[in-house]
């Protein structure tokens, strides 16, 4: 299985559309949130593009989101080959939880190598990785009581005393904080953002890093090559 660097939406793509209203156009996508409410916010798509968003806007706390936003199009310009939007209208949204990789050894203090700790991955759905985030959907096993759903922990786990020039081997697991051999167990697709922003400084080498990630419950790991800029965050891009 090849691992997709990119299955975001750039402003610069077809998810660019037109509304019937001939000055307005809206963007779907994922995007990176810096800012305050005090101060504004600004969004970085996934693949390219960012929006400044209108004044009145709350994302407080947002560091990732899956957003729909509406601009004027007269609002839109070019910044260094990117497309830049000010004023945008968040339409509909939704907060994609962030988790920061841990080392092998913090992994095997908290005791989620051991077996018992470890659910499998039902699935693979969607990865992607742009802008100092790795984002990883899965169909897994989760807890429910009381009617309330359980979300699982999710781990991203590398040996940073153990990483060949070019190449980072990375180990994606997660604990259900239940019965994870899935007795009794509810089934769902879950999205996370890991910041792998800090992990291209520990692989030497050259402009290319080659990252394999091995799954519970998946035969074969995803590999593919990533740039070091896939590494860096988006606003240090611009």
């Amino acid at each position: 299985m090849i691992l997709a660097v990119l299955l975001g939406c750039a402003f610069v793509t077809s998810c660019v559309k037109t509304d019937v209203d001939d000055s307005k156009e809206f963007v779907s996508g994922y995007f990176t949130i810096t800012g305050s409410k005090d101060l504004g916010y600004t969004a970085y798509a996934d693949g390219g593009g960012k929006a400044t968003l209108a004044a009145g806007t709350d994302l407080s706390d947002a560091e990732r989101a899956q957003l729909s936003l509406q601009y004027n199009k007269s609002d839109k310009s070019q910044e260094g080959g990117q497309v830049s939007v000010k004023n945008a209208q968040v339409v509909s949204g939704e907060f994609v939880t962030v988790v920061k990789p841990v080392t092998l050894d913090e992994a095997t203090a908290k005791g989620v190598m051991e077996p018992g700790k470890r659910a499998k991955v039902l699935k693979l759905l969607d990865i992607w990785a742009y802008g100092g985030y790795l984002n990883i959907g899965a169909s897994c096993y989760y807890k429910q009581e009381n009617d309330k759903n359980i979300a699982p922990d999710f781990y991203l786990i590398y040996n940073p005393d153990y990483q060949a020039p070019n190449k980072l081997d990375l180990t994606f697991i997660y604990d259900t904080k239940g019965n994870n051999e899935g007795g009794g167990m509810r089934t769902g697709n879950l999205l996370r953002s890991y910041d792998i922003s800090k992990l291209g400084s520990i692989v030497p080498g050259n402009d290319s890093v080659e990252v394999k990630i091995t799954f519970d419950g998946i035969s074969d790991p995803v590999i593919s090559k990533f740039a070091r800029t896939t590494f860096v965050k988006p606003f240090a891009l611009y």
